[in-house]
């Protein structure tokens, strides 16, 4: 008797279905000589028809999980940033929009609209004023300063100030706030008051006539 021979025979003996009382096995009419695995003589073309919807089925579910999955880490990664920032007279709303890097400020009734390739933070409040840095993400100029303010006028925010510098100190002296930073090119550091009225006046004296040693 051949290995092929054997091979046949072994393949009948395990797919066989087993004998139950007064049930004929059914005529094999398939069987792969030589294969790894045999096809089970009982598995026709009709179990074979019942089966197909049934795999479909899985991987429509599968599917669907992938790309649940996919939107569910990928989501995050894309979402705006904002925040609420409390003063006296109400709040004022910071968001930055991811797609466009727009950050708008604002109330029920104002909106200003920046660009800022960073969300920022407050990085001081007086009153119902506030300042925060817009970074344009570039080494040559790393940004300016805004300093905005609600009043019963509404919103509205200072002229962009700075020296391109985003390492600005909050310093408070005897005629209120002073922002003090780096000047252009390594030159002497340079100051402005953040103003009660939502003004900013540039330090010309310099930090000497208000007693302050260059923190830079």
């Amino acid at each position: 008797m051949t290995q092929e021979h054997l091979r046949k025979i072994s393949c009948r003996d395990s797919n066989a279905r087993p004998r139950s009382a007064g049930l004929p096995i059914p005529e094999k009419k398939v069987l792969l000589i030589g294969a790894r695995h045999c096809v089970p003589p009982y598995l026709t073309a009709e179990h074979h028809e019942k089966m197909n919807p049934m795999r479909k089925t899985c991987i429509c579910i599968a599917m669907s999980c992938l790309a649940l999955t996919g939107s569910l880490v990928g989501g995050p990664a894309f979402a705006d940033d904002s925040t609420e920032i409390r003063l006296p007279l109400g709040s004022v709303l910071m968001t930055r929009t991811f797609a466009n890097d727009d950050l708008t400020l604002a109330t029920d009734v104002d909106t200003l609209t920046f660009q800022s390739a960073y969300f920022p933070e407050v990085e001081a409040l007086s009153g119902n004023s506030f300042l925060i840095f817009l970074a344009t993400g570039e080494h040559a100029c790393a940004g300016y300063y805004i300093w905005g303010t609600l009043d019963d006028s509404g919103l509205r925010a200072a002229p962009q100030f700075g020296s391109c510098s985003d390492r600005g100190e909050v310093l408070r002296t005897a005629k209120g706030l002073m922002l003090v930073m780096p000047g252009p090119k390594e030159s002497a550091a340079v100051s402005y008051f953040l103003n009660k009225d939502g003004t900013v006046t540039e330090n010309s004296q310099g930090l000497e006539a208000d007693g302050i040693v260059d923190p830079f």
